[in-house]
């Protein structure tokens, strides 16, 4: 269902629904009988809504963008429980992780953004940093294909940044 959403009706259906309607609203012929009851009415306040640029069309439009853009959001940017509990977890978790190798004393931090497409979690952009060179963390060049290297000489390979990249994945499915 969701993806009848996504493929048909969302870029071809609903914009032919929108003008449509569109269509309908703009001649204003059909709505001739309220701008009549503007215009003939004795109250000075009703009378101002029917002379002054048709205000209360100008009103009447921005209620039904107002309404159309609500259920638009609602049918459309709807997740899922399960999304927004994956969400929530993202939210609680740490944007960084303190990696040390065990029998040396390296220690790097990785740095990543977390997203979630289609109910699973998505690492967007792994960076390690070195911590081993200064007091400060330094950003390690790319070697070669996932592979990390410093100016130290302190060398990250790609199946480390896997590891990595599991466990984040590992303690945010714990989360939830």
């Amino acid at each position: 269902m969701k993806t009848f959403f996504e493929k048909i009706f969302k870029p071809y259906i609903f914009p032919i629904i929108i003008l449509i309607i569109g269509a309908y609203l703009k001649t204003g012929e059909n709505l001739n009988v309220i701008t009549d009851y503007f215009l003939q009415s004795s109250n000075s306040f009703i009378k101002f809504f029917g002379r002054q640029f048709y205000l209360w069309e100008v009103i009447f439009y921005l209620i039904i963008i107002f309404i159309i853009s609500k259920v638009y959001k609602l049918i459309f940017n709807s997740k899922s429980s399960m999304e927004k509990k994956m969400l929530k977890a993202i939210k609680k978790y740490p944007l960084r992780y303190n990696v040390t190798i065990t029998g040396t004393t390296d220690e790097f931090v990785f740095k990543y953004s977390l997203l979630v497409e289609n109910e699973k979690y998505r690492i967007n952009d792994l960076r390690p940093y070195c911590s081993n060179c200064s007091e400060k963390s330094i950003r390690m060049a790319t070697f070669s294909y996932g592979d990390f290297k410093c100016n130290c000489g302190k060398y990250i390979d790609y199946r480390l940044c896997q590891d990595i990249k599991s466990r984040i994945i590992t303690d945010l499915e714990e989360l939830e």
